[in-house]
């Protein structure tokens, strides 16, 4: 990827926020023992290189997850060679909804769409430790925090994980990497599932 960082951090997650850098994925599998997570993916990355996308950083704050993604590419459909943008778990599913919708895609297969983030369980164990915690010395809730803290943490890495292998087989495959919508995720610097509502699509593509 783009960014390394040399330590993970993690802001508070009593109160539900994480700010964690991604590892670099292998070319053609992503395994992660710590996230407990193997995903496939069925294509060289290394014989093409004019579209590398990746999610550089990410950002969780209380029921929202945001994805810095960033984009390396020589091919002409693009203004720049190198962007990165903001986008939420909502912009993934609109970005899918709009592949599954194209005629001109029937017979394809389309990479699943990621799942929502879901930190509720970890969230919850968190919340009821703070509670208890009157209950228990020093040591034990300090192991117990710590505990449930990489736990948050796993579930945190590996959501970021699922949404960057949607980015990046679309990226490496031959048709979709130059659909139109792929291309406005990548570039488009607001929010696309406002500005790109099938009421405004029209004036803003013309």
């Amino acid at each position: 990827m783009s960014e390394e960082r040399t330590a993970d951090e993690v802001d508070n997650p009593l109160n539900g926020s994480a700010q964690t850098p991604v590892e670099t994925p292998s070319k053609e599998s992503e395994v992660d023992e710590r996230t407990h997570r193997t995903e496939e993916i069925n294509v060289d990355l290394s014989k093409d290189n004019s579209l590398i996308v990746d999610i550089s950083d990410a950002l969780s704050e209380r029921d929202k997850v945001k994805y810095t993604v960033h984009t390396r590419t020589t091919l002409p459909i693009f203004a720049k060679g190198e962007m990165s943008v903001v986008r939420e778990h909502e912009e993934f599913i609109w970005l899918h909804s709009c592949l599954e919708e194209n005629e001109a895609y029937a017979g394809f297969i389309i990479p699943p769409a990621p799942p929502r983030p879901d930190f509720d369980a970890s969230r919850e164990k968190l919340q009821k430790l703070g509670e208890g915690e009157s209950t228990m010395t020093k040591d034990e809730f300090q192991k117990m925090k710590q505990e449930l803290e990489q736990e948050y943490l796993a579930t945190f890495k590996k959501t970021v994980a699922m949404h960057e292998v949607f980015l990046c087989r679309l990226a490496a495959h031959p048709v979709f990497r130059n659909d139109q919508n792929f291309r406005i995720f990548l570039e488009y610097e607001q929010d696309v599932c406002v500005a790109f509502h099938p009421v405004l699509r029209f004036y803003l593509l013309c």
